[in-house]
């Protein structure tokens, strides 16, 4: 979160700047969710707010306080900018590179998705293999939700249902007991998910 007031210093070229406001917690956590966790209503904000950008020399991250030159291979750095693509797609991309996490990954898919680009098609799969180790690590609800989800997007209906109707028997570990407290709309996610799985629905749905 970034509340646009003061000044940042560049910490690659020193550059001095205005911070860039962030969307505000209560404009993200207060929208409505999509299945995959993307928020209603706030998605261009989302993309075009994530990155501070430095005006002088191109580094960028959620402060300027990252270097993205120390973390970045120079050769895939250069790639990505020759690319024909919007500013928001090298920024994500980048990142991706760099960090290579689940955000890093969602944010990439949740970008292609939104925006109906054939390249949702690779992050979907890499979120499917992502999601399914995790969950095969840990047995907890978020990441089978997940799973599910992109099953269901994907088109693999029976699939996700078996998978979804597997919540009921998950154990109470530390994982399921967090987010019983912080989500407690887990449960009804999975099971709205199986109604649109037997109705063989694969489009972005809103909770």
């Amino acid at each position: 979160y970034r509340s646009g007031s003061g000044m940042i210093q560049c910490s690659h070229c020193g550059h001095i700047q205005n911070v860039l406001p962030s969307l505000l917690p209560n404009e993200f956590f207060q929208s409505q969710i999509y299945l995959d966790d993307l928020r209603v209503g706030v998605e261009n904000k989302y993309f075009d707010t994530k990155y501070q950008s430095c005006e002088k020399c191109g580094n960028f991250g959620n402060t300027l306080f990252f270097n993205i030159f120390e973390n970045i291979n120079e050769d895939s750095y250069n790639e990505i900018l020759s690319l024909n693509i919007t500013d928001v797609e090298k920024k994500l991309l980048i990142m991706n590179t760099i960090t290579n996490s689940t955000q890093s990954l969602l944010d990439l898919y949740w970008y292609y998705d939104f925006n109906n680009k054939k390249e949702v098609v690779e992050y979907r799969e890499k979120l499917i293999k992502l999601y399914t180790e995790n969950f095969n690590k840990t047995k907890d609800k978020h990441s089978l939700r997940m799973l599910v989800e992109l099953l269901r997007r994907k088109g693999e209906f029976d699939v996700a249902i078996k998978l979804a109707k597997s919540y009921k028997n998950l154990p109470q570990n530390d994982f399921n007991k967090y987010l019983d407290k912080t989500n407690p709309h887990e449960n009804d996610i999975l099971k709205l998910e199986i109604k649109l799985c037997k109705k063989k629905d694969c489009s972005r749905m809103i909770f």
